[in-house]
């Protein structure tokens, strides 16, 4: 349970903003998800590091945001979660050496990249999601992370993934071909891996994209969710729905893709918080 006291604490801090009973859903790649018990915004790294000394204090974990799952039940999440605005943003560059905002999209961050004419982080061309997402998957490798250690942000060689980090900094290339940032978006169009709202796993012999255009399903709506249209394999969220509304549409999917084709779709993502 969180304190009374811990939370008016944190009101007190300069540019940290500090919501009790956010909901989720205004956060999550699939907006969906119930309230959080804490949710702090930290604008500056100062901010992060005073709310993480009074968590410390106060001994409640404050866990980064940036790690959060994709959605959240209706439930919502326990605890206090932390997320970074900017703190984590701008790119910066010295030669080949780069400095980017853990928050800064991941898509744009290798569009600034091209634009520098840098290459290195073609993997991030048409991806969805956050330089801190892509680093989390494995599709970065930083030589140094400015993570925060205690209540103090330090560069560090290596930092878990988990931790609250606000800059990665990246040693990149001279660009040689033009022609690699613009294959990296074409491979990602469509049935890529990478997009937002992605539902279903591909399976075996075919795509989940695939099988779910050939049952039919391209369009159809359940409550405030709808199956993509132009992209069968994604979710659009039309506003308030929920994650009950979630399930049955996953279900409806995979029964209807079995029926079909007889292929067994699995679930993409697992959802976390209380039911």
């Amino acid at each position: 349970m969180i304190e009374d006291a811990f939370v008016a604490a944190l009101e007190e801090v300069p540019d940290l903003v500090v919501r009790a009973g956010e909901p989720a859903a205004r956060h999550t790649t699939l907006r969906l998800g119930g309230p959080i018990d804490l949710w702090l915004l930290a604008e500056t790294e100062a901010a992060a590091g005073e709310a993480a000394r009074l968590a410390s204090a106060a001994d409640v974990p404050l866990r980064p945001w940036s790690a959060a799952p994709d959605w959240v039940l209706d439930g919502g999440l326990g605890g206090a979660w932390m997320a970074l605005g900017g703190a984590a943003r701008g790119m910066t560059r010295d030669g080949l050496m780069v400095d980017v905002g853990t928050e800064v999209g991941a898509s744009v961050f290798a569009c600034w990249a091209e634009a520098e004419g840098l290459a290195g982080v073609e993997a991030l061309a048409g991806r969805a999601g956050t330089v801190a997402s892509a680093w989390r998957a494995g599709h970065v490798a930083p030589v140094a992370v400015r993570a925060l250690r205690g209540s103090v942000f330090s560069w560090a060689k290596q930092a878990s993934a988990n931790r609250v980090a606000t800059s990665l900094r990246l040693a990149l290339r001279p660009m040689v071909g033009l022609g690699d940032y613009a294959e990296a978006r074409q491979a990602r169009r469509g049935e890529a891996e990478g997009l937002p709202g992605r539902l279903m796993k591909d399976s075996e012999h075919v795509t989940a994209a695939r099988a779910i255009a050939e049952a039919g399903l391209c369009g159809v709506r359940l409550r405030q969710l709808r199956v993509g249209e132009r992209e069968p394999n994604a979710l659009v969220h039309l506003g308030g729905g929920s994650s009950a509304d979630h399930r049955l549409l996953v279900k409806m999917i995979k029964d209807r893709v079995k029926t079909v084709s007889g292929v067994e779709l699995e679930v993409e993502r697992r959802p976390v918080g209380r039911s």
